[in-house]
């Protein structure tokens, strides 16, 4: 699917928080049969709690609905529950005191074995959330047509192109709920009580998208119940001799499946031509602009690079000391959640007026570049930026 080119190819650290939740799905899975997998699965579930931020309102609700599913089933004696929600407390505990220390404002911790930072702003589960959000409701409002609008109608056209959506719009969709048909049917008949989990997975996801803002990102634990539905559909309408008659299922399997691979391939073609090509706001020229700063500007010279792009590709394409970054960083509003350095090390953020005038060394976007009077300035394009040194 798209989703997991997507996967493959980003490098974000939310891309574990689904991979930790599959591991302990799996080993439930397992625990039907052999409950000592029980005790792994909480473990796997509190790990998920340090992957992404989003799991701090997933994971409580599908302990939640996963506690409630085996206690009606009896799948495991009362031990294997004890020892594993034990086992899931003691590893989630340092980032539950996190939690506990960063929404109260309490002191940091600091302890031989372990440190519990205290953040100057506010949490993203605060910035980002509905639990703390002026109309409540509203946001709530908002983010479930987002998410609805990311999921069934276009897409996320920043990340995956919004033509394909995450698994080939739109015969992927109705794949996807003939699938979460035929599992319901199945449970409620049932033949497959373990489908429940399933849903318990899906729906637990779904509240998280509605509580905090969606982004595909932070959408991403709801692909995998999707796509296990999607392929549920796919094996649902291969064995099924209800849809009409077996030879009109087949043929009607083979038509979806024929479908997937061409768009799998259309999607291919599009992803890794036009769609693969440099979007980041800081292509090379940049980084080929502060080298050339660097090369020219003496040793003690500050360096002015614009707002624009973030300033982490200063440190990314010229990354300084971690203990000298620490020491000089400069930050304007140490309150709020997105914080933003104003300078650090020998680079100033952001260009003006009075930086023109006495400063010596600046990368600069290639239309401000006339800024600079030639008379006083060595200009040095670079594509869409250019170097500027005063002689």
């Amino acid at each position: 699917s798209p989703w997991h080119i997507m996967l493959s190819r980003w490098g974000l650290e939310s891309n574990l928080l689904p991979v930790l939740v599959l591991f302990a799905f799996a080993l439930l899975l397992r625990g039907l049969e052999r409950p000592r997998c029980i005790v792994p699965a909480f473990v796997f579930l509190s790990l998920a709690l340090y992957a992404y931020g989003t799991a701090y309102v997933f994971v409580p609700l599908f302990t939640l609905g996963i506690l409630a599913y085996g206690w009606r089933r009896h799948l495991a004696h009362l031990r294997h529950w004890i020892v594993g929600l034990a086992a899931m407390a003691l590893v989630a505990l340092p980032i539950g005191l996190f939690l506990v220390v960063n929404l109260f404002r309490l002191p940091a911790i600091a302890l031989p074995l372990l440190s519990i930072p205290r953040y100057t702003g506010d949490t993203r589960l605060v910035s980002e959330s509905v639990f703390f959000a002026e109309d409540s409701f509203g946001e709530l409002m908002r983010n479930a047509k987002l998410a609805f609008d990311i999921l069934v109608v276009y897409g996320h056209a920043s990340y995956v192109p919004h033509e394909f959506g995450y698994f080939y719009h739109p015969v992927g969709l109705y794949v996807t709920l003939a699938g979460a048909c035929f599992m319901a049917w199945h449970l409620i008949s049932g033949r497959r009580a373990r489908n429940l989990l399933v849903f318990v997975w899906l729906g637990a996801a779904i509240v998280t998208a509605t509580l905090t803002e969606p982004h595909l990102q932070r959408l991403n634990i709801v692909f995998f119940p999707l796509l296990l539905c999607a392929a549920y559909g796919l094996y649902g309408i291969a064995a099924s001799g209800v849809l009409w008659v077996k030879r009109a299922a087949s043929v009607l399997r083979i038509a979806a499946l024929a479908y997937l691979a061409f768009s799998f391939a259309a999607f291919a073609r599009h992803y890794f031509a036009e769609h693969s090509r440099p979007s980041f706001d800081a292509p090379p020229s940049y980084a080929q602009a502060l080298a050339h700063v660097i090369a020219r500007a003496g040793p003690d010279d500050v360096i002015y690079v614009p707002k624009r792009p973030h300033y982490t590709a200063a440190l990314f394409y010229d990354p300084p000391n971690p203990r000298l970054y620490l020491d000089t960083v400069q930050i304007e509003k140490m309150h709020v959640t997105y914080q933003q350095p104003t300078s650090f090390g020998r680079y100033r953020i952001g260009i003006d007026a009075r930086a023109v005038e006495n400063g010596d060394a600046f990368v600069v976007w290639a239309e401000d570049a006339p800024m600079f009077p030639t008379a006083t300035f060595d200009v040095t394009p670079f594509d869409r930026f250019s170097a500027v040194i005063r002689r």
